[in-house]
C-alpha cells in the first residue's frame, strides 16, 4: 500500500494474465499465498474493468447523459492555453469529489502540481474533461494514453533518450487507462458522471484509441460501478489490500 490514498495500493490477485496497466500494481501470483501464510487477512478489494469505445455506452448511459444534458450540465476538454488556471481547477475539484471517499485525505496543491506536470509530455486534452453546469464546475474525468508497453520498451530507463521516446510514442498508443471520475457530492444525482463517461468515451474513440482499464475501484463504490456496468464495462482484475493484527 503507498503512504497516501493517491498512490498505488493493493496486491493483485486476479488478472495476471492481462497486460499490466500505467500506476497499478503488479506481481507474482505467489504473493498472496506468502502473505496470507504469515497472518495477513483480506481487508478490502479494487477492480480494475475493460471498456471498448467499440462496444459503446448501454442505452441506459445514454439516457443517463441525455438527462444531464437537459439539465444543462455540458462536458468540455482541458484548455491547454490555460495549463496553470486548469490545474488550479482540477485540484478543487479533485479534493471536492473525493471527500467523503475511503481513506482521502486533501492533496496539497505543491503535490498535485508535481503529479500533473510528471505527464504533462504525454497526456491528451480531449481525455481530460471537466463537467458544468452553467458555467459552474461540477466534476471531471481524466484518462491517460497506456504507457505501459513503451516503459517496457525503454526498460523504465527515462535517461537519456527514454523521456523522449515515451513522448513521441505517445501519440501511436491506441488504448487508455481512465483513472479517475469524480462529481461534487451536491452534484452526483444530476447525471454529470454518466455524462462525463459517455463524453470520454465518444472523444476516445474520435481519437482512434480501441478502449483502455478503468482502475482502481473500491468493491463498496457501487455507483461508480453502476457506471462502468452501464458503459459496458467488464471486471478483468481484482488488487487485494490485506491487514494483520500486531
Amino acid at each position: 500500500m503507498g503512504l497516501t490514498f493517491h498512490d498505488e495500493m493493493g496486491l493483485l490477485v486476479e488478472g495476471h494474465e492481462r497486460p499490466a496497466s500505467l500506476l497499478t500494481p503488479v506481481n507474482h501470483p505467489y504473493y498472496a499465498r506468502l502473505l496470507e501464510e504469515h497472518g495477513c487477512r483480506r481487508w478490502f478489494d479494487q477492480h480494475a474493468y475493460e471498456w471498448s469505445t467499440e462496444a459503446g455506452l448501454t442505452e441506459i448511459a445514454l439516457r443517463a447523459a441525455r438527462r444531464a444534458s437537459a439539465g444543462g450540465i455540458t462536458v468540455r476538454p482541458m484548455r491547454p492555453a490555460a495549463w496553470a488556471a486548469e490545474l488550479r481547477l482540477l485540484h478543487r475539484l479533485y479534493n471536492d469529489s473525493f471527500d467523503d471517499v475511503w481513506g482521502f485525505l486533501p492533496i496539497a496543491w505543491q503535490d498535485f502540481r508535481r503529479r500533473a506536470e510528471e505527464f504533462r509530455p504525454f497526456y491528451r486534452p480531449e481525455l481530460i474533461l471537466v463537467g458544468e453546469q452553467r458555467g459552474e464546475a461540477i466534476g471531471f474525468a481524466l484518462a491517460l494514453p497506456e504507457l505501459s508497453p513503451l516503459l517496457a520498451r525503454v526498460r523504465g530507463r527515462l535517461w537519456p533518450f527514454g523521456l523522449l521516446r515515451l513522448a513521441l510514442g505517445a501519440r501511436t498508443v491506441r488504448r487508455a487507462r481512465m483513472m479517475l471520475l469524480g462529481v461534487r457530492p451536491q452534484w452526483r444525482a444530476s447525471g454529470a458522471a454518466p455524462a462525463l463517461v459517455a463524453a470520454i468515451v465518444a472523444r476516445s474513440a474520435r481519437l482512434g484509441l480501441s478502449g483502455g482499464e478503468l482502475s482502481l475501484v473500491h468493491e463498496e463504490n457501487r455507483p461508480v460501478r453502476h457506471i462502468i456496468t452501464a458503459a459496458g464495462g467488464v471486471r478483468t482484475k481484482t488488487f487485494r489490500v490485506y491487514r494483520k493484527a500486531l
